[in-house]
């Protein structure tokens, strides 16, 4: 493919999926891992620590062994890393008083603004879709103690 160029940011992700990981798996040694049948605190993020820096080697081999006529220059993109980082600041914040299931939905709600493809049905769609999946999962199935809803409904 001539004329073509790395794939930089997904050079720079993979490389960041690599440090991620590792550093990971390198502080959960920290907590008793254990084998699989007796498992301790640091078995579960010591192997996905290990798993995303496995990830990362994958894609920043593939990243760099491959030419794309049409990638992007990289570039910084303040609607893409507001979408991405606002999110995480407003569920954080709105966790304890609103609960899991309005937090996570103005969440995914607001990350969906990253690209400049949604809709707003789409983005309705995908925030009561995720919701719902959250209360399922971390609510119901794990029984994660948090707040569910917003105080103002659970207080009497």
């Amino acid at each position: 493919m001539k004329g073509g160029r790395r794939n930089l940011r997904d050079q720079i992700a993979g490389v960041l999926f690599i440090a991620v990981g590792a550093a990971i798996a390198w502080k959960a040694q920290s907590y008793r891992v254990g084998p699989p049948s007796d498992s301790g605190p640091g078995f579960f993020p010591y192997y996905l620590g290990l798993l995303l820096a496995g990830l990362g080697v994958a894609i920043t081999a593939v990243a760099s062994f491959t030419q794309d006529p049409e990638a992007e220059r990289f570039g910084f993109r303040p609607r893409t890393f507001l979408g991405v980082l606002l999110p995480v600041v407003v569920f954080g914040a709105m966790l304890m008083p609103m609960g899991l299931v309005a937090s996570a939905f103005v969440a995914v709600l607001l990350s969906s603004f990253a690209s400049r493809e949604v809709t707003w049905r789409g983005a309705l769609v995908n925030s009561v879709t995720l919701s719902v999946i959250v209360l399922l999962g971390f609510a119901l199935i794990l029984k994660i103690q948090i707040p569910v809803w917003p105080q103002f409904l659970v207080q009497r």
